[in-house]
């Protein structure tokens, strides 16, 4: 996982301290700044399980049936073009005009990247996004059909009224338990 904040130049690794040529390329935040005034936080996460298993189906990955997956209603894009290792600035500003403003970019063969105004908000999509995703791979494997709820777009919009104060809260809460259990993890 990798945070990039809005200044382009301040990427923070999560792990092994170090990023890759590609990261960068790919997840280019000036581009993706540029086309959103709402985003300025990034956080990649490269393969978690439920996501990585929907990012690489030829659908619509959300299948919005469930309540959870109705907070990213409307939010999502999907890039089905896996080109390989991007080395290259046109690679990052071709899947920056993928995004657009949606926040959430399922990324065919790669992963998926959220953006957010604050990391508190971006870590909580990330949170929510692997939870709508494991709860619609679990009922996939049921073989039976799933059915979208047609309250869908209304969900979406009352969940996201206190989606700032929530994912700042959350955060927190996250955070006191990781000073509890390892207080190393801010070194």
């Amino acid at each position: 996982m990798i945070q990039i904040s809005v200044a382009g130049t301040n990427y923070s690794p999560v792990e092994n301290n170090a990023i890759t040529a590609s990261s960068v390329t790919i997840h280019r935040p000036e581009r993706i700044f540029q086309n959103s005034d709402a985003f300025r936080q990034i956080i990649l996460a490269a393969r978690p399980s439920g996501m990585a298993k929907l990012s690489d189906f030829q659908f619509v990955p959300l299948a919005w049936a469930g309540q959870t997956a109705f907070k990213f209603y409307g939010r999502t894009a999907v890039d089905g073009h896996y080109n390989g290792l991007a080395l290259d600035e046109r690679e990052g500003d071709r899947i920056a005009g993928v995004l657009e403003d949606n926040g959430i970019l399922f990324m065919k063969n790669h992963g998926v990247m959220v953006c957010g105004p604050t990391i508190a908000e971006a870590w909580d999509d990330l949170y929510y996004l692997e939870r709508a995703a494991d709860v619609q791979i679990r009922a996939m494997s049921s073989g039976r059909p799933l059915v979208p709820a047609v309250v869908a777009e209304e969900t979406a919009r009352q969940m996201r009224e206190g989606d700032p104060e929530s994912a700042r809260l959350h955060l927190e809460s996250a955070k006191r338990v990781l000073d509890r259990a390892e207080p190393d993890y801010k070194s």
